[in-house]
């Protein structure tokens, strides 16, 4: 008996200490913050990467980031694997070959170095690639520029399984932004903008805010001699729509009333100079004013704008060409101006940037969580070299001058842009600018003929099948008929008969 009660002494003893030794070494439980445990999983595998920069990631909303319990069997993103694996919550812990079921936008992978892992491609992509198409073969980064960890050690010093805790944290999966209100600028390369947003919208069955029949002599723009209004709109039975992509002069109140809530409201801004210069052109200014005898027309005309009375509208209507699309009518008044600059500050949230177009699509890619296919483009009604005029140093600086309300627009709005690219990562940029152009290039090579046959449409391949609806055929729609098909689409959709005037 006393032989029996020693061993049990003995047993509660060692159970004290082991619960002592527990209790020092996991006063705080590393399980009740997630932050906890990350900090040690860098202190101990990774002490060359800064916790404070993982943390700050993963509270950046821009990157739409938390981190939470790997997906369970029904969840978007959810992984499947080989028999061969060992699945902790999804995810390999050993060495394996894995295969990744969901698309470029699915849950981050969080493998040891020694896991192959081989990503199955979505209609973006062709073939197989060792990575996603942002990863150009590195599992050091995912595309929305998470650290992840390369860990070497599966079990740290203090005897945490790195593997498995990091196997139950993961990145969330964006959701893809469907809501969009674009006012389209002229002479901006906004038509190109404008068709990867009609595509999207199309490709996804998203409604469009078109304009009525009978507002305006064109059908596939709103009025432009006064502000937009939801009366302008045709109508459909819906509450709100997705899209808003159409020339019209800009109004706030009628943007968010017409697309739904936390739709994004973007535009796109070019250098001062070339968009006057194109305005210049494209509007036939120096026929209207009998300067085509002259060696330079567009110096000519600046020389006598300058000189011109304020009130002579001959030459003042054609100032600040760019704001005309936010309603600017005083175009010398600089107070005036100084307002509407103000008011755009604070209700467009986005613009692209023609003189960095691939850039801009890059960091509207990451805004909207998109694919590298949903923003490529074929540049759409582009002029020839030999149809521009001459600018010298001298002359930029002049159109600068006389157009100083779309230099301030300008000016804002490319600072803005830069921020943004800054925040993004110069190196994350030439990465995903590289991944880019090859994708132009293959649709480029798929679905034309490489030129522009004019300035009106892309040249298309003359043996290439251009079913409609294909991914060639959305790609070089130009607004006024690819309008029209949405247009006869939605009529079809709610079964709407309408007999337009």
């Amino acid at each position: 008996m006393a032989t029996l009660a020693y061993y049990y002494r003995n047993v509660l003893l060692v159970s004290l200490f082991i619960t002592g030794c527990s209790w020092i070494l996991w006063s705080k439980s590393p399980f009740d913050d997630d932050r906890s445990i990350l900090n040690r999983l860098w202190e101990y595998s990774a002490p060359n990467v800064s916790v404070a920069r993982l943390q700050a990631e993963a509270q950046s909303s821009t990157h739409h980031t938390t981190y939470r319990p790997g997906p369970s069997s029904n969840e978007q993103g959810t992984h499947s694997f080989s028999s061969t694996d060992q699945v902790i919550r999804g995810f390999s812990i050993n060495a394996g070959q894995g295969t990744h079921d969901s698309n470029t936008t699915g849950v981050t992978h969080i493998f040891s170095t020694a896991d192959q892992v081989t990503h199955g491609s979505n209609t973006a992509d062709q073939g197989t690639h060792g990575s996603n198409p942002a990863d150009q073969g590195t599992h050091g980064s995912n595309t929305t520029g998470q650290i992840t960890p390369t860990l070497t050690d599966q079990t740290t010093p203090k005897g945490i399984n790195t593997q498995r805790v990091l196997a139950e944290y993961v990145t969330e999966k964006c959701t893809p932004r469907k809501n969009i209100a674009f006012l389209k600028t002229h002479k901006c390369g906004s038509s190109t903008m404008q068709n990867i947003l009609l595509r999207y919208g199309d490709q996804h069955n998203l409604t469009f805010a078109l304009p009525k029949i009978g507002n305006n002599q064109y059908d596939h723009m709103y009025t432009l001699s006064r502000p937009l209004i939801t009366e302008f709109v045709e109508e459909l039975p819906v509450p709100r729509y997705n899209m808003l992509c159409h020339h019209c002069i800009y109004n706030e109140t009628a943007f968010k009333n017409i697309v739904y809530d936390g739709a994004l409201i973007m535009t796109v801004i070019r250098s001062p100079v070339r968009v006057f210069e194109s305005t210049f052109s494209y509007f036939g200014y120096a026929k209207h004013l009998d300067l085509l005898n002259y060696t330079n027309p567009l110096l000519e005309f600046i020389n006598r704008a300058e000189k011109a009375d304020p009130s002579n509208a001959k030459y003042v209507k054609k100032r600040n060409p760019m704001l005309n699309a936010f309603g600017l009518k005083d175009k010398g008044n600089e107070s005036v101006i100084d307002s509407i600059i103000n008011n755009v500050k604070s209700s467009m949230q986005f613009a692209v940037i023609t003189d960095h177009f691939d850039e801009s699509l890059i960091i509207l890619k990451e805004r909207l969580c998109w694919d590298f296919d949903d923003i490529v483009y074929f540049p759409q009604l582009v002029r020839k070299n030999e149809s521009r005029n001459i600018i010298d140093d001298s002359l930029a600086d002049r159109i600068k001058k006389w157009n100083f309300g779309d230099v301030k627009l300008f000016d804002y709005f490319n600072q803005s842009l830069w921020r943004e690219i800054e925040e993004f990562g110069r190196d994350r940029m030439r990465k995903e600018l590289k991944q880019f152009r090859e994708r132009k290039e293959f649709w480029k090579e798929k679905c034309t003929n490489g030129i522009n046959i004019s300035r009106y449409f892309v040249g298309v391949k003359s043996n290439g099948k251009m079913e409609e609806g294909s991914p060639c055929w959305r790609m070089t729609r130009l607004e006024v008929f690819y309008t029209r098909y949405i247009r006869q689409k939605q009529r079809v959709m709610f079964n709407i008969t309408t007999i337009d005037n």
